[in-house]
């Protein structure tokens, strides 16, 4: 019975994330690229540290980060967004390795 719980808690937290993602309406928000592109720019320096909070959050849950490479590029220009995609991606890369590690079998 033990054994099952780590998977049950792995799997209700990826459910948790995709129901507050949709409730949030941030799907809504994500379709529109000028949308998107004006809520970034107003968010300022907010809209990098959220990006790549985003990526660290939702990689690790299987989400392709190429999808965060190419959404990067055309936010925060070829430079910012290769930068911040790198950032975002070794981040999520070590949740992942730690995320496994722990939860994972000894």
């Amino acid at each position: 019975m033990a054994r099952f719980v780590r998977p049950a808690l792995v799997v209700l937290g990826i459910v948790l994330v995709v129901m507050l993602v949709a409730k949030s309406g941030l799907f809504d928000q994500v379709r529109d690229e000028d949308q998107l592109r004006a809520t970034v720019e107003s968010a300022g320096v907010l809209g990098p540290l959220l990006f790549v909070g985003l990526m660290v959050l939702l990689v690790p849950l299987n989400v392709p980060g190429v999808l965060f490479v190419v959404s990067s590029v055309a936010l925060f220009g070829p430079v910012g967004g290769v930068l911040l995609s790198l950032l975002g991606g070794n981040l999520a890369s070590a949740i992942g390795v730690v995320a496994a590690r722990r939860l994972g079998r000894p």
